[in-house]
């Protein structure tokens, strides 16, 4: 696992600021073949239902939702 090129504090401004970050840490997320250095965030969204977000490391922006 390579480091990160964002910090999470970064990743986090991927959210929606309609969530509610209850943990976070890095992960590596399945791309097809390969796999991608990822921020996977545990959020708990308006209606008080779980959803994480995975952020990309290397730049940034929402990679995977999963609720």
């Amino acid at each position: 696992m390579g480091s990160p090129a964002v910090s999470e504090e970064e990743a986090r401004e991927a959210l929606p600021e309609s969530l509610n970050v209850s943990g976070s840490r890095l992960v590596l997320c399945a791309d097809n073949s390969l796999e991608r250095l990822c921020y996977a965030f545990d959020c708990i969204d308006r209606r008080g239902e779980p959803v994480r977000i995975c952020v990309d490391a290397g730049t940034g922006k929402q990679f995977k939702i999963e609720v």
